[in-house]
């Protein structure tokens, strides 16, 4: 396996990798990283301030998990990843509901979330 690049977008780490699949072909891997330490300290300091008087903060969701979020709803809503995301992003609809509700209430995620501090 070979590193060909890496790229910084934000909190985000794109790398590419090429390797050799099983038939023998070369294929192009992409690997998306992001570091949560930061955004959970970020939810720890918010709630331990107060910060919010106009509004409750519930949770801090990093982007690399919303986009994996996508990624393995479409298939089970057997649609493509960019129609998760605008749906997850209207959020109007029930299955949507049900995705943000366990991103922001779900006990795999407590560490994202304000009722947690």
């Amino acid at each position: 396996m070979k590193l060909i690049g890496v790229e910084k977008s934000g909190a985000l780490i794109h790398k590419t990798w090429l390797h050799t699949d099983g038939a023998g072909d070369d294929v192009f891997t992409t690997e998306t990283i992001q570091d949560v330490a930061p955004v959970i300290a970020s939810v720890k300091n918010d709630v331990l301030r107060g910060k919010g008087k106009d509004f409750r903060l519930k949770a801090k969701i990093p982007l690399n998990l919303i986009n994996e979020t996508c990624y393995k709803t479409a298939v089970l809503w057997g649609v493509q990843p960019a129609d998760v995301m605008a749906e997850l992003m209207n959020s109007k609809t029930d299955r949507s509901k049900k995705v943000w509700k366990l991103l922001t209430e779900g006990r795999d995620f407590s560490k994202l979330q304000a009722r947690s501090y």
